[in-house]
């Protein structure tokens, strides 16, 4: 019952009073500039997705939706690219026996080794 008491003493005593204001006002502030920053992330992912970089009033769940679709599309995109490249890279590799690389003696504007298929530039 005396810790109980002492409690109370030191709770209402003007000293633990302000610093239980500052504590909440210092918890305030850090509170304030949490919501800053998550909003001005927000925004700053919101300009980074085309469909959403002229809507200011974009809500947050259309901003992560529609930032997860963009992030989808990307991907997709890339794997569609990447197929292609191996399929060029394929092409390449049957096409490279039929060429020579050799050295430039005309004057062009790049300087170096060009490559010949059966004797032309390409």
């Amino acid at each position: 019952e005396d810790d109980v008491e002492d409690i109370e003493v030191l709770s209402s005593s003007p000293q633990n009073a302000e610093s239980e204001d500052s504590k909440r006002l210092r918890l305030n502030c850090l509170e304030r500039q949490r919501n800053k920053d998550l909003r001005s992330s927000f925004l700053t992912l919101r300009d980074h997705v085309p469909e959403l970089v002229k809507n200011e009033k974009a809500a947050k769940i259309l901003i992560l939706n529609t930032a997860t679709d963009y992030i989808h599309s990307l991907q997709a995109e890339k794997h569609k690219l990447l197929l292609e490249k191996e399929k060029l890279q394929s092409l390449l590799k049957t096409l490279i026996p039929n060429f020579e690389w050799g050295l430039c003696s005309t004057r062009c504007n790049f300087r170096g080794y060009h490559l010949y298929f059966c004797g032309n530039f390409l």
